[in-house]
């Protein structure tokens, strides 16, 4: 894709019709001749149909391009295999590993930015989510995995899935090595993890804080462990002035509504 206006991007079929081969999206302005990209929302899988996993490559959306919401999964169909979604360029609303609202995903999924960097005007993105907006993911291991090296991350990172039914069984793993990000969750934001959660962060800027679990009342029900490097490049974290007392807004997405409770985690340092 290397410009227009589109409301839905799909990588695989809509209704009927399984692709059992390689999937690969690419969205890339730089390539095009300087239409504007405006997309809603972009699918590494299908509509309904289930499919392969996709490989799903967002490069850049151009000088006032935007993409709302990004799924590395379907929008309700099953996967079979892993999801590999990379994230090196683009101003984007919301990125997600899983899938929108159903289906079953099979393999792993890993989440990149910004490993590979490029030219693009704009490098931001709101929120970036291991799991599902709504769609439940239960591959388990060390599984989602979100990975951020450079870019900006507005709102949050978060190692699950956004609402309440995005539930994870599994153990995310976040991983920060640069960047500047908003706030750092190991597991959701309205959804639970069934499982353990990891959150690593080095040489990066974090403006608000960092928490082994979920931001609203949905929380790991294992161990949550959070670790910083405590070299002098480790990295900024800036104290939040206040609680945050609403959910990071998704754009075009079920609001779930919940009243913040800070958690209990530990931060070693």
């Amino acid at each position: 894709i290397y410009g227009g206006t589109i409301l839905n991007v799909f990588g695989g079929s809509n209704s009927q019709g399984t692709i059992g081969g390689t999937i690969n999206v690419t969205v890339d302005s730089s390539q095009g001749t300087g239409c504007p990209m405006n997309i809603g929302n972009v699918y590494g899988g299908g509509n309904m149909a289930p499919s392969n996993a996709g490989n799903l490559n967002i490069v850049c959306t151009g000088n006032g391009g935007h993409i709302d919401n990004i799924f590395g999964g379907a929008n309700q169909a099953d996967i079979t295999g892993d999801i590999d979604l990379k994230i090196n360029g683009g101003d984007i609303g919301n990125v997600f590993g899983g899938n929108n609202q159903s289906g079953e995903i099979s393999g792993n999924i890993e989440v990149t930015v910004g490993d590979n960097p490029n030219n693009c005007e704009t490098f931001k993105i709101e929120n970036v989510y291991g799991g599902g907006n709504l769609a439940a993911y239960g591959h388990g291991n060390d599984y989602p995995q979100v990975n951020i090296v450079s870019g900006e991350i507005t709102e949050g990172v978060y190692g699950g899935g956004y609402g309440e039914s995005a539930v994870i069984t599994g153990n995310p793993q976040v991983t920060v090595t640069g960047g500047t990000i908003g706030s750092i969750y190991g597991g959701g934001n309205a959804a639970a993890v069934t499982g353990n959660t990891v959150v690593s962060v080095e040489n990066a800027t974090v403006t608000e804080a960092i928490y082994g679990g979920s931001f609203s009342r949905a929380s790991s029900k294992r161990s949550r462990s959070s670790t910083a490097d405590a070299c002098p490049h480790a990295g900024y974290i800036r104290p939040s002035s206040s609680s945050r007392q609403t959910s990071p807004s998704v754009s075009k997405k079920l609001s779930v509504s919940s009243t913040f409770t800070p958690l209990k985690t530990r931060l070693s340092v």
